[in-house]
């Protein structure tokens, strides 16, 4: 935020994209709830003496461009930028981007929505926007604008609250509880799930390559750079930290204290991080972790103490089959995100020796030489496959290339589905959540869901001539030497 909300009271504003007029309260499948209301942006904004223009801009319903729509909004933009009247684009992850049961096709912003919003930068970057949905995505537009408020899936109330934090009724403390990329592939899980890299070739073996450095702690050990970091979030207030403490033992556990501070002029919240630093070695240990937290209300000017409480796990790792208290020495990191520390304070741990079969020297993802040192597991690459591995327990997706009856089955999965849903679009999160279960879940669970339309003996069927490919398949000579 440059300074572009808190908006004046009592001025026009215009709000582009469907999203405003279908805001994303929830997630999909089994999370879906009706509710008793869902309160509407133009009378939330109405109620704050703030009157709202609504343009459509895209369809939240698909990807595809609607050049009238964009037409519309376009000359809309036009108008209010001239007029000096303020812009909002409402924008993000649609029911049809993501939901439960189907994995995301793109880490991009939907097509329609980043084509409009292109367009719109080019007339103006006097806009503020307004993110929507249940994960992180590309924000390389987003962040061009002026500013951007994070709402996830806020609930039936969430255009009151976004009105409320817009026009500076109520001063926002949110922070990130994960990391936003700029790109997909900066992931260490990139190339282990859905349709990518290797998952393509072996669609049922997937291994958890990045081992224990999920999320910050993968980018923030190895120097990944980052378009918002973990913990990451503003406020139209400031806060300053001072006068860190530490006390305590290996016995007692430590009490870490300091004080927090609003030195800004509106009443706001400050969530507090602690994250540890471990020992500088070469152990197969994240750089920093967080180990707690604390939320703080402070009036303009308002003072307070925040203690939070260590015990002996902040300073443990896992080592010859027990977690264990690792020796060294330590910092205490107080900050307001993972990239913005405030204070510090060294700690020397009494403890044992970190042994592990590996050291922070591994490259990450881990090779499968690396892997199979730390983790048991069957392996299910398709050089293994022996004549009969295949059941009733496994995929139409797990079979189909080994059966063309699979492959068959798979063609009609999509044709129920869709005379399901006779009004649908295949992109609809209901329907795609369909499909995925028909695709990807058991063969029993199809049996059972089908209530006896795709039969056992059908399910039978489809296993066996899986498995006669497979026997053919590992007689050849040429599978021994199959790079995996």
């Amino acid at each position: 935020n440059d300074g572009f909300v808190p908006l004046e009271k009592g001025t026009k504003i215009l709000i582009v994209g469907d999203l405003c007029s279908k805001p994303r309260i929830q997630g999909g499948g089994s999370s879906h709830i009706n509710t008793n209301r869902i309160d509407k942006v133009r009378e939330e904004f109405g109620k704050l003496n703030t009157k709202a223009y609504l343009v459509k801009g895209y369809d939240a319903n698909g990807f595809k461009r609607n050049q009238k729509l964009e037409k519309q909004a376009l000359d809309a933009v036009i108008k209010a930028s001239n007029a000096k009247i303020p812009i909002l684009f409402f924008g993000g992850l649609t029911d049809m981007a993501e939901g439960e049961g189907y994995d995301r096709d793109s880490y991009e912003l939907p097509e329609n929505q980043s084509s409009l919003l292109k367009q719109m930068l080019e007339i103006t970057d006097d806009i503020g926007f307004v993110s929507f949905g249940g994960s992180p995505y590309d924000m390389n537009l987003p962040e061009k604008c002026r500013s951007i408020l994070q709402m996830y899936l806020g609930g039936e109330g969430v255009n009151r609250a976004c009105a409320s934090i817009i026009m500076g009724e109520c001063n926002p403390s949110g922070k990130l509880a994960e990391t936003i990329l700029y790109k997909a592939e900066d992931a260490a899980s990139y190339g282990y799930f859905a349709n990518q890299g290797r998952q393509k070739q072996y669609p049922d073996d997937v291994m958890y390559a990045e081992s224990i450095f999920a999320g910050y702690r993968y980018y923030d050990t190895f120097d990944i750079p980052v378009r918002f970091c973990f913990g990451h979030g503003l406020s139209y207030t400031e806060f300053e930290y001072s006068n860190l403490t530490v006390i305590g033992n290996e016995e007692q556990g430590w009490d870490v204290a300091f004080y927090v501070q609003n030195t800004g002029k509106m009443a706001g919240s400050e969530v507090s991080q602690l994250y540890v630093k471990n020992p500088e070695c070469d152990d197969f240990r994240a750089k920093r972790e967080l180990k707690g937290f604390a939320k703080t209300r402070l009036m303009p000017g308002e003072k307070k103490r925040v203690q939070i409480h260590l015990s002996d796990r902040a300073f443990s790792a896992y080592s010859q089959g027990d977690f264990c208290l690792i020796g060294g020495e330590y910092e205490i990191q107080i900050g307001a995100s993972l990239q913005d520390v405030r204070l510090r304070e060294k700690l020397t741990v009494q403890g044992e020796k970190l042994v592990f079969p590996l050291t922070i020297k591994n490259k990450l993802p881990l090779s499968e030489g690396d892997f199979d040192k730390i983790y048991t597991y069957e392996k299910t690459d398709f050089s293994h496959l022996k004549p009969g591995q295949f059941t009733t327990k496994n995929s139409l997706v797990q079979m189909s290339r080994y059966s063309s009856l699979a492959k068959g089955w798979m063609v009609f999965g999509r044709i129920i589905a869709k005379c399901m849903y006779p009004h649908k679009s295949m992109n609809d999160p209901e329907v795609r959540m369909t499909v995925g279960s028909i695709m990807e879940g058991n063969l029993d669970t199809l049996c059972n869901q089908s209530k006896g339309a795709v039969s056992p003996k059908t399910i039978q069927k489809i296993v066996d001539s899986a498995n006669r490919k497979c026997k053919r398949l590992v007689s050849e000579k040429d599978m021994k030497n199959r790079d995996h």
